[in-house]
């Protein structure tokens, strides 16, 4: 009976792990939440995670340590479930390891929001940037629709399971479609702000951020690996944007 709590404090660890790395949190600040979450059941960790595994070693004084390896096959930014995990973390001391799990299982099963709700989110969040460049009321009418555009090329995309890079390429290519085909039309002078505006949506803030910060905590191995991702989705929204503005 015993055994078996110590494998389901395992599990759950391990677990909270694998969610973060999933959902976008930085490689230093899981370890931490680990060590912290470990220690709280009496046990000191050591970690080593890349972007597809997580592998956790616990020990604890006069037994075996036991090594569990979690593989992680896909990962976004979903900021939302991350704090909520802290969260959990900071007040775990207060739970049952059975009330821990059930919670984790609540917020990793959460709703995602809605289909519609990320197009608004989509085409505002574009459209936005062409006040913030200081754009003409017709640019933002371009790239309100692009920014649809774009949600909707993603959202087909991700129902078909097409890697990132091909999702990325496809989202810049009619995005930036959109935005040439108003020009053509002489809807709107210029490109430059509504171009862009529309792919400022497909932009790897965070994955960036977090790249620079991982390298600088001495996380090499991830940081050159999560590099590695940004050039690619740089690369992706740039072929896309550049098949589109050769066609016209």
């Amino acid at each position: 009976m015993k055994q078996q709590s110590e494998i389901k404090i395992f599990e759950v660890i391990s677990k909270i792990g694998r969610l973060l790395l999933e959902n976008g949190s930085e490689i230093e600040i899981i370890i931490e939440k680990i060590e912290d979450l470990a220690l709280n059941f009496g046990y000191t960790t050591q970690c080593f995670l890349t972007l597809s595994s997580i592998i956790i070693t616990f020990e604890k004084e006069n037994k075996l340590p036991l090594t569990v390896t979690k593989r992680v096959r896909y990962r976004t930014v979903n900021l939302d479930k991350v704090c909520q995990l802290f969260s959990l973390i900071e007040k775990s001391q207060y739970y049952k390891i059975e009330e821990l799990e059930k919670k984790i299982e609540a917020i990793e099963n959460a709703k995602n929001y809605s289909f519609l709700l990320k197009l608004i989110g989509f085409s505002l969040g574009a459209a936005s940037f062409t006040i913030l460049f200081s754009g003409r009321p017709n640019e933002f009418i371009a790239t309100f629709i692009s920014g649809l555009s774009i949600g909707i090329t993603l959202h087909l995309s991700h129902l078909l399971n097409l890697k990132r890079f091909f999702c990325d390429l496809l989202a810049a290519f009619v995005g930036t479609f959109i935005i040439y085909f108003f020009k053509s039309l002489g809807l709107i002078p210029d490109e430059k702000i509504a171009l862009i505006s529309a792919l400022m949506l497909l932009v790897p803030g965070v994955p960036f951020v977090n790249t620079i910060r991982d390298i600088l905590a001495g996380n090499l191995v991830v940081g050159a690996a999560k590099f590695g991702e940004v050039v690619m989705i740089g690369t992706a929204i740039a072929t896309g944007a550049i098949m589109a503005i050769k066609i016209f």
